[in-house]
């Protein structure tokens, strides 16, 4: 049924951006209607970068669940927007770390730059969001972040349907 097909086919759009700017997702749509194969494995070269808090674990088990999930929302929501605000793709949360990609699922020149910018800009994000805890509560752990950045060549595509854009490296 055509309808169905098209309903379905809204949903995967809609969950698409949950992870991915919106942009890049009609970026992605366009491409694959002129090229089918795109949706495949390619192999791209992209920059890659992990970010998630120094001392996540230990924070976890002295704070309350509550206050935990605060933090987590407001920091991964924060940190989010400023990959995208630097051309970058969210690829997966773990936990408190962040797995953001540039220059897949969209074309990105100069990745490594833009994965550089992010991290420099991570800087301020972060003493807003120190300021705004402390003011809530005096008593919470200052955040600190730790970045790890890498450019090379990947296989990129959707290994797993249910993972938005997965990687692959030697």
């Amino acid at each position: 049924n055509i309808e169905q097909s098209f309903a379905k086919l809204k949903g995967g759009i809609f969950a698409m951006t949950k992870y991915i700017p919106k942009p890049v997702v009609a970026d992605i749509l366009m491409r694959s209607v002129s090229n089918p194969h795109l949706m495949g494995m390619e192999l791209s070269y992209v920059g890659i970068m992990f970010v998630d808090l120094k001392g996540f674990t230990t924070m976890s088990e002295a704070l309350p669940r509550e206050v935990i999930i605060s933090i987590l929302n407001e920091w991964l929501t924060s940190f989010t927007l400023v990959i995208h605000s630097c051309n970058g793709t969210v690829d997966k949360y773990i936990g408190d770390c962040i797995m953001a990609l540039w220059g897949a699922p969209a074309e990105c020149t100069n990745p490594e730059y833009w994965a550089c910018k992010a991290a420099m800009d991570f800087n301020d994000t972060l003493t807003v969001l120190n300021t705004t805890f402390a003011a809530r509560d005096s008593s919470l752990p200052k955040l600190e972040v730790r970045v790890g950045i890498h450019a090379g060549e990947l296989l990129i595509g959707m290994i797993v349907r249910r993972s938005p854009v997965p990687v692959v490296n030697e």
